[in-house]
């Protein structure tokens, strides 16, 4: 799985760069799960930073994968595919340590928590020589993850939910690179009045979504942004409801559920695009102290899932904020880039290659 998301041969900065600023932000909103509803601070900035962190991550992963089946790409999701059973195991065995966990029958089926990822990349890699066939991909893609939320069946198992809900961004990626969309000078000089304007859009939606959170007691938003649930579940719950048509959750008719939920997904869907266009642009574009770490993604990734583990288990991040207020809410984004640094470093991946990227050779031929 060497080089996931990046498979050119001179790699260009911008993307380890956002790359690695994705992976801050995923160990930020792991460390924050005990704390989304303490506040509207830490709920505005929870459901802000899954607005569109991994939208852009499935955008970048779509953007330097293979549309085809050659050994290379069988390759890479086959060594998903082991790495997500090998790392079920391990962390299985660690919560075990921790809390005394003990797996359930759909252990295997159901991915625990973050590792969802991997079985989704796997299944993407798999499905995109079957979407380039098509005139319009990317349109299909948006019609396929609009419409999984219509179906009750469509769940958490083998993260089939997640896998089409976030189909949009990653076929998105892919077509964006083939079109050369950006390959282009604005993308890599962009303008003092481009990034002035990214981040002009980037703090009108943080506005809008933090006067819109503060209309109500602390809504959880967040939910549709998890892509997990079909659109009964969110519009029976009070919190997670977003109301674009008149509905309550008791006893609507099936049409306006989903019509409902059509709309305010595919709300989502658009302001994931932009907030993550706009993120790109406010990403440096040279080499920084930082851009080598963003190679090292998956392990980031990957390691970091242990320690959120332990943070949960002993409530580490809920009694800071209770001591310290929104000031903990700093200091979770400090901790996690520590961490990223930490777990992206070069001694770090030395040590734990063999277990995040595992030899796979043994089992793939070469033809």
């Amino acid at each position: 799985m060497k080089g996931e998301f990046c498979r050119v041969v001179e790699r260009v900065a911008i993307w380890d760069n956002a790359k690695f600023f994705v992976l801050v932000l995923v160990v930020a909103g792991h460390l924050m799960d005990g704390i989304r509803f303490d506040g509207l601070a830490a709920n505005w900035l929870y459901t802000s930073i899954y607005l569109f962190h991994m939208p852009l991550m499935m955008f970048i992963a779509g953007y330097f994968s293979r549309a085809e089946l050659s050994a290379k790409v069988a390759n890479s999701i086959i060594q998903l595919c082991v790495t997500y059973l090998l790392w079920e195991v391990l962390i299985g065995v660690f919560r075990y340590f921790l809390s005394g966990w003990t797996p359930s029958a759909d252990f295997i089926s159901t991915p625990s928590r973050a590792m969802w990822f991997l079985l989704s990349l796997a299944c993407l890699k798999l499905v995109l020589p079957v979407f380039i066939r098509l005139k319009h991909p990317l349109a299909v893609a948006v019609l396929i993850a609009l419409a999984a939320g219509a179906f009750q069946g469509i769940d958490d198992t083998l993260t089939i939910s997640r896998t089409l809900g976030f189909l949009p961004f990653f076929v998105g990626g892919y077509v964006s690179r083939q079109r050369g969309v950006f390959e282009k000078s604005w993308f890599h000089q962009p303008t003092v009045k481009m990034r002035v304007g990214a981040g002009a859009f980037t703090a009108l939606v943080g506005t809008v979504l933090w006067v819109a959170l503060s209309q109500d007691d602390l809504p959880a938003v967040y939910r549709w942004l998890y892509r997990r649930y079909n659109y009964w579940e969110l519009t029976d719950s009070n919190r997670a409801r977003i109301e674009l048509l008149p509905v309550d959750g008791s006893g609507d008719s099936t049409w306006l559920v989903v019509a409902n939920g059509v709309l305010a997904n595919g709300l989502l869907l658009v302001l994931a695009f932009a907030v993550g266009f706009a993120v790109l642009l406010l990403i440096p574009r040279s080499r920084i102290v930082l851009t080598s770490l963003g190679q090292n993604t998956l392990y980031i990734y990957l390691l970091h899932i242990p320690l959120i583990h332990v943070e949960s288990e002993f409530g580490i991040v809920p009694e800071l904020f209770a001591n310290l207020g929104v000031w903990a809410l700093a200091l979770v984004l400090v901790v996690s880039t520590i961490v990223a640094l930490v777990l992206g470093s070069s001694s770090m991946k030395r040590l734990t290659r063999r277990i995040v990227e595992p030899d796979v050779s043994g089992i793939v031929t070469d033809t």
